[in-house]
């Protein structure tokens, strides 16, 4: 039976129909038709990697009835790819100038040309965006790139365009209609092989009408994490890019992003739908980033003193819009080049302020979470928090801006456990309580649109409004008309009766990415060893990394941990709690005291404190306003 096979294949072969001959010998699972294939494999793509790779593995399946003929095939087919150029490797270094793949590139890529899904998490500045500019520029087809910010897309397109690859557009609400409208066509017509898009654009019905017209052979999601994000900069279309991506059927899907745990990961796959995906995960590990937290009652001048010893270009991440504006005229007037960035600011002034200090007129750039995304600076010296962000994710995909040309960079957080406060208010506005929702229901139902019901009310009302809509779409008891406008569902039961807990759920997500980031920021341990563990490395107890504040002062005598010190601040707490004063006042209140703590400073009085809280020997009220002793 093999026999006939391999004589019927050998016939078309020899006519011309080397791909009938393989499609012929696909169909027998015979050790002897299983060598033939190979052979015919090998003869067809020598230098294919995944094709030698398929070639090797026949090869194995024969070995047990032919052992000979399958070893000496494996090493001559082997030995054929070292010898031979790397197809893939002399693409990369003729679009991007790369004369090899970094870790974990090759691995992804080769995924997606077999067809496979894939999840990457690779650092900030680990070579994210190759995944899938390169294969787009191999595929036949067209290549979707989903991307959450305009300024991304415009970025990205520049430095293509720059390296000679024009067949990359984006298509966004910057253009003119009759630019969108050119761009499309040539999407359509096939000249446009790379289309960079924000998720609302791609879940709007008339897009995927127009997609399925066009054969697209990967969809790549951009800020992948994106889909377990919740809050103000929440994106709601993230959610529905699985019904979506069913509808365009691409090839193959690609999820990417810097900042995802390992739970997190499984939401990526799962809210996207990806089946069996490769999950390549890097090291999150960057050695050159020294990690550090300081406390100071100035923060201000001790920011500024900071700048100055540190060398290169910097960036001041605060919580606030006052605060960018208020901390850029602080550092101004200690004589530094300050300036401010933050998404009130109209468009041409945050680019101008952009370029300024990407070209090294403006040094320091004091901004809000606005800032950052697809920066490539490569002499970035220090990334410093005046606040502490809401979690570790976001805190390492903005310190990822710092030393990108490997050079050594500080990573300092100024604490204050007096934020808190700020941040558990903003919980309250991203989770709605049912009156919210009840309120943004009725604001749909009597005709307002987006833009009117964010407007109500104002402020913090906008953030609270725009997550009750989300709930509210999610639930199924409105729907988008357009773009910013909504419709009630009818008979949909009232919002009394809605299912809320995936807003619960969300919350107590945020909730423990909250206390995960002050853990890092009160905690005794190494700090990169806390945030590696964080997103899923491990390593042996004994490992320390010299390269945080907490290693650099290993085996400093603790005097604050000894049973003294611990029962005076215990006894101050009992005298003062009714005082309601705040974390850093009680701090104070307790030196002032004269207890006999010998030796301990203000900040080692806080840390003390902080132990006690997490140890429940002591509790803090809800907003984080105030100690006292647990009852």
């Amino acid at each position: 039976m093999a026999e006939n096979f391999v004589e019927s294949a050998r016939a078309l072969f020899l006519s011309g129909k080397p791909a009938e001959a393989e499609s012929l010998l696909r169909k027998s699972e015979d050790p002897w038709t299983l060598i033939h294939l190979a052979d015919l494999i090998l003869w067809r793509a020598p230098f294919d990697h995944a094709r030698v790779d398929e070639a090797c593995a026949l090869y194995e399946l024969a070995a047990k009835q032919y052992p000979q003929i399958s070893k000496a095939s494996i090493e001559r087919a082997r030995a054929m790819l070292q010898a031979a150029p790397d197809p893939l490797v002399e693409k990369l270094n003729e679009l991007f100038g790369f004369s090899e793949f970094r870790p974990g590139q090759r691995e992804v890529i080769d995924a997606l040309f077999k067809g496979r899904h894939a999840l990457a998490v690779m650092p900030t500045g680990g070579g994210k965006s190759l995944l899938y500019e390169l294969p787009s520029q191999v595929f036949s087809n067209a290549t979707i790139v989903i991307s959450p910010l305009i300024s991304l897309m415009k970025d990205q397109e520049a430095r293509l365009h720059s390296q000679g690859i024009t067949n990359a557009l984006y298509v966004n609400s910057s253009l003119e209609p009759e630019e969108t409208g050119r761009r499309l066509a040539e999407f359509r017509a096939g000249r446009c092989k790379l289309l960079f898009v924000a998720p609302e654009r791609f879940t709007l019905p008339w897009f995927l009408q127009m997609l399925s017209e066009v054969r697209v052979d990967l969809v790549a999601v951009d800020e992948a994490h994106c889909v377990s994000d919740w809050g103000h900069d929440f994106r709601p279309d993230y959610l529905r890019l699985r019904e979506a991506l069913f509808q365009v059927r691409p090839k193959t899907v690609l999820a990417v992003t810097a900042t995802a745990t390992p739970r997190v990961r499984s939401e990526i796959i799962d809210k996207l739908g990806l089946q069996n995906p490769l999950v390549h995960v890097a090291t999150f590990d960057r050695p050159n980033l020294f990690l550090s937290v300081a406390r100071s009652s100035d923060r201000i001048g001790t920011l500024a003193a900071t700048i100055r010893d540190t060398p290169g270009s910097a960036i001041v991440y605060v919580n606030r819009r006052a605060d960018a504006e208020e901390v850029a005229g602080g550092l101004r007037n200690a004589g530094l080049s300050a300036a401010h960035y933050h998404a009130a600011l109209p468009s041409e002034v945050r680019s101008s302020v952009q370029t300024d200090w990407k070209s090294g007129k403006t040094r320091v750039i004091v901004a809000t979470i606005a800032f950052g995304m697809g920066i490539d600076k490569p002499d970035v010296r220090g990334i410093f928090h005046y606040q502490y962000p809401a979690s570790l994710e976001d805190y390492y995909q903005q310190i990822g801006r710092a030393g990108r040309d490997g050079q050594p960079a500080k990573c300092i957080v100024f604490y204050d456990p007096d934020d808190k406060g700020f941040h558990r208010w903003v919980l309250e506005q991203e989770f709605p309580d049912r009156a919210a929702i009840t309120q943004v229901f009725n604001f749909v139902r009597d005709g307002l649109d987006q833009e009117a019901i964010l407007r109500f009310g104002g402020g913090a009302a906008s953030t609270m409004h725009q997550a009750a809509l989300t709930v509210l779409e999610q639930a199924g008891a409105i729907r988008r008309t357009a773009p910013g406008k909504f419709e009630t569902v009818p008979d949909t039961p009232p919002v009394a009766r809605l299912d809320l807990s995936e807003v619960e759920r969300r919350r107590r997500q945020s909730e423990e990415r909250l206390r995960a980031i002050e853990n890092y920021l009160e905690g005794r341990a190494c700090r990169r060893r806390a945030i590696l563990e964080y997103f899923g490395e491990h390593f042996p107890s004994s490992w320390s990394c010299t390269g945080c504040d907490r290693c650099r002062t290993l085996g400093t005598p603790e005097t604050k941990r000894t049973p003294a010190a611990r029962q005076a601040v215990l006894d101050s707490i009992r005298q003062l709690e009714s005082k309601r004063m705040t974390l850093n006042q009680m701090a104070r209140a307790i030196l002032f005291l004269g207890k006999p703590i010998q030796g301990l400073t203000e900040t080692d009085v806080r840390d003390l404190l902080h132990t006690m809280v997490r140890e429940g020997i002591v509790e803090v009220n809800p907003q984080g306003l105030w100690l006292r002793m647990k009852r």
